[in-house]
């Protein structure tokens, strides 16, 4: 960019003889043109990501895993706590809109089952509603989740103003009526009474530290709970030959217990309803 405009530090605007408009008239007419060229590009650039995007949710929403989306206002540590729960290393800065892009991690639970875990842009106060049309892809993680973790930085004398953000933002994108968990991260900065106050203020609230590893196992605790609210219980015998669905069972069912015997592997299991016609055909 520095190049782009050095000219303009010498020419002034200034006109030449005999010229209409000038030299530096002409020459903010160039960049002009180099701008809307680059302004083009960057939205065909995002066009392109938002196809890509779209065709990676689609095969995610088609592989019947439950889906985690993180939303919160900026800074609130949703980065620092996607890497927490997933040991992945997804870009973590103290700034705004650091995250542009959402990103997504599998993540096991302790049963066995996975999931998928996506962290989103931060919010901010009165997000505009071109702002909203530009993260669109981002925002679509959320409204196409099983449950929203809406994370607030306990630490921010704010909090409450940003969570008040939070739900215009999810009014706005209709992803009010999502299951959702509320989740207070950097804890490790409150004093003792200051999170006892809190847990009182909000007690179906979790209260984790993404630095510390503080209440993550209670958060997946609280996950694997949701994961499985709607599932349902299935006592089936599957051929041995049938050990890509034995394999499914695995990855994406809570296992009660598994025995192998003459006609096949016997499971005892919970599965969502996404995948309970997979299995009734082998039910005992």
């Amino acid at each position: 960019l520095r190049g782009m405009w050095a000219h303009l530090a010498s020419n002034r605007m200034g006109g030449g003889v005999g010229s209409r408009f000038g030299e530096g008239e002409s020459q903010l007419e160039v960049d002009r043109r180099m701008v809307r060229k680059r302004i083009t590009s960057i939205r065909r650039e995002l066009a392109h990501l938002s196809e890509v995007r779209s065709l990676q949710r689609e095969s995610r929403y088609g592989s019947g895993m439950f889906k985690v989306a993180l939303a919160g206002y900026t800074n609130a540590g949703k980065s620092s706590l996607i890497n927490r729960l997933t040991g992945s290393d997804v870009l973590s800065y103290d700034k705004l809109f650091a995250t542009l892009d959402s990103t997504t991690r599998k993540f096991e639970l302790p049963e066995g089952r996975e999931i998928t875990v996506t962290d989103t842009v931060g919010f901010i106060q009165k997000l505009p509603t071109t702002l909203v049309e530009a993260f669109k892809s981002t925002l679509d993680e959320i409204t196409g989740a099983d449950l929203i973790l809406h994370v607030v930085d306990a630490s921010s004398p704010e909090f409450e103003g940003q969570i008040d953000a939070v739900h215009d933002v999810l009014d706005q994108i209709s992803a009010q009526d999502i299951a959702t968990i509320q989740v207070f991260n950097k804890c490790d900065m409150l004093d003792d009474d200051t999170k006892a106050g809190l847990k009182r203020r909000f007690p179906h609230a979790q209260f984790v530290s993404a630095k510390t590893g503080e209440g993550i196992d209670a958060l997946v605790s609280a996950i694997a709970a949701s994961a499985s609210a709607s599932d349902v219980k299935l006592d089936v015998v599957i051929p041995y030959q049938r050990g890509d669905l034995v394999s499914l069972a695995h990855e994406r069912c809570h296992i009660i217990s598994e025995n192998h015997e003459a006609d096949g592997t016997h499971l005892q299991m919970l599965v969502s309803p996404a995948f309970a016609a997979s299995f009734e055909a082998f039910a005992c």
